[in-house]
């Protein structure tokens, strides 16, 4: 899902994108493929590093954690305790713990990440859109 975003994403939006981690060749190709063409927009290190896992994740702005399964997860529990806004499929402990984000939940206070069930990129994508919708939105009480 990441992989196909992101190469949607670099041609048409000023995000960065900051990957870390091992998985499968053909993903990593893909992902590591986009870092040398939009170096200003994609950094990635393919290799497993807590330390600068939690440092990534405490200056990002957004998590991304679309898991098709997760029975618990740890990494949106980070991004709370940093202040980085989760974004998780719902899927077994990211649904236990993210509380998407709607007017309702905004308005009652509960909101806490963004959340999306279709496991498509279309689905992540579309989740991206809305959280970066938000976060153009003026805060109330601020100049």
């Amino acid at each position: 899902m990441i992989a196909q975003v992101m190469q949607e994403w670099v041609l048409t939006s000023r995000a960065q994108w900051v990957i870390l981690g091992t998985g499968d060749a053909k993903f990593q190709r893909a992902i590591g493929d986009l870092g040398p063409a939009v170096p200003q927009k994609v950094a990635v290190q393919f290799q497993f590093s807590d330390p600068l896992a939690h440092r990534i994740e405490a200056a990002a702005d957004l998590f991304l954690m679309p898991s098709r399964f997760e029975p618990c997860g740890l990494s949106q529990m980070y991004s709370l305790k940093y202040g980085t806004v989760p974004i998780v499929r719902v899927t077994g402990g990211l649904a236990d713990t993210i509380v998407d984000t709607t007017e309702e939940t905004l308005a009652a206070g509960s909101a806490n990440g963004f959340a999306f069930h279709e496991p498509t990129s279309h689905g992540l994508s579309s989740t991206l859109k809305r959280a970066l919708a938000y976060f153009a939105r003026p805060t109330p009480g601020c100049a």
